[in-house]
């Protein structure tokens, strides 16, 4: 397994045991009569994954930056090799402030929605059980759902990290130019494989993830085409 793949799988635990214990949350309250859910139910929700998902991709984050900054490359000669130490923490934890609360706030308004959805159905309908609810509940408290983020989440960390570390050793005099890499597998979807060793702004400009399951990554080349890293 490679950092990434164990980072992905530890998001992907996290994400899992979030949401079995919502859904028991919920079955508690559904089961005591409770017709709707509070808003503080959702706020505490927010607040526990956003707690249990900051230092994962803060550490995916640094995972990423590191790996990019490893060596640098110019032509063929090794021009300079960055340790940038505090600053890579400081790079990783302003990305973690600018996007885990956010992340956090849209599974959690997806999951509430989906949540009311059901729950008005479940109150108009005679007959329908709990286990009715978790069933239509399937595609929102599944372990595919939870894997989907975690894969998703964790190439966003990477590819972040990966063009910031780009932008730092550039300042430093680097001339590097990001691109866009794929597995090169059989799983390599119509949007990412004509992305494929392209450069930015010739077919893509945001980086990965491209969408759900997205698994590709940003690397820098040389002006000329070497490949750096």
């Amino acid at each position: 397994m490679s950092v990434q793949e164990l980072t992905t799988a530890k998001l992907g635990a996290v994400l899992i045991a979030w949401l079995a214990e919502q859904q028991e949350r919920l079955r508690l309250q559904v089961e005591s009569g409770a017709t709707t859910v509070d808003a503080s139910f959702w706020i505490e929700e927010q607040q526990k994954i956003v707690d249990s998902m900051r230092p994962i991709l803060k550490d995916a984050y640094l995972m990423g930056f590191t790996a990019a900054t490893r060596e640098i490359y110019f032509g063929e000669k090794a021009l300079i090799s960055i340790e940038f130490g505090a600053q890579a923490d400081e790079f990783a934890a302003d990305w973690v402030l600018a996007n885990a609360d956010a992340l956090a706030s849209q599974l959690t308004q997806t999951t509430r929605n989906a949540v009311s959805k059901v729950l008005a159905e479940f109150f108009s309908t005679p007959g329908m059980t709990w286990g009715d609810m978790v069933d239509l509940l399937e595609g929102t408290y599944g372990i595919a759902r939870a894997d989907a983020i975690a894969v998703t989440e964790t190439t966003r960390a990477f590819a972040e990290a990966s063009l910031e570390a780009g932008r730092a050793a550039n300042a430093q005099g680097a001339n590097l130019v990001p691109i866009w890499r794929t597995l090169r597998d059989d799983r390599v979807c119509p949007i990412c494989g004509p992305r494929h060793n392209r450069r930015r702004g010739d077919g893509w400009s945001a980086p990965p993830p491209a969408h759900v399951w997205c698994r590709c990554s940003i690397q820098h080349i040389s002006p000329v085409g070497i490949e750096l890293f």
